[in-house]
């Protein structure tokens, strides 16, 4: 059962199931990367980070909101994960950033799960989607 659910998500990354995703590119405020607002991801212009990267970023918030979840994974999955994938400058920067709201720990998993590859990535956007469908009405 413990590998029932990443087995299925890849078969649905590769059978081709992919969401509805809107990407706009626009101007922003420095030091932003990219941003999500009304399901709609917004890659700035300026941006620093590959595009890409700040796609998946924003996709895996608009996950966690289908799914109306802080975070997607248990904290003694996360933290490790953050430790080992995310550098050291880049969790200083989150923290400082972050500290007093109840966000950070949605944005240092962003951070980590925006390395997936894109088709897992429109794959978990799938399934919350639909979650969210369902469980809306």
């Amino acid at each position: 059962m413990s590998l029932f659910m990443p087995l299925l998500m890849t078969l649905a990354a590769y059978v081709g199931l992919h969401p509805s995703l809107s990407v706009l590119d626009v101007p922003c405020d420095p030091y932003v990367q990219g941003y999500v607002q009304d399901g709609i991801v917004h890659v700035c212009k300026d941006a620093e980070l590959p595009r890409q990267t700040i796609i998946n970023h924003e996709i895996v918030h608009l996950v966690q909101s289908n799914l109306g979840v802080d975070t997607l994974l248990p904290d003694y999955i996360l933290n490790p994960l953050i430790n080992e994938t995310v550098p050291e400058r880049e969790r200083l920067a989150v923290l400082v950033i972050y500290a007093e709201s109840d966000y950070m720990m949605a944005e240092y998993e962003a951070r980590v799960l925006q390395n997936l590859h894109p088709r897992v990535i429109m794959t978990m956007l799938r399934f919350s989607q639909d979650y969210a469908t369902l469980t809306s009405g």
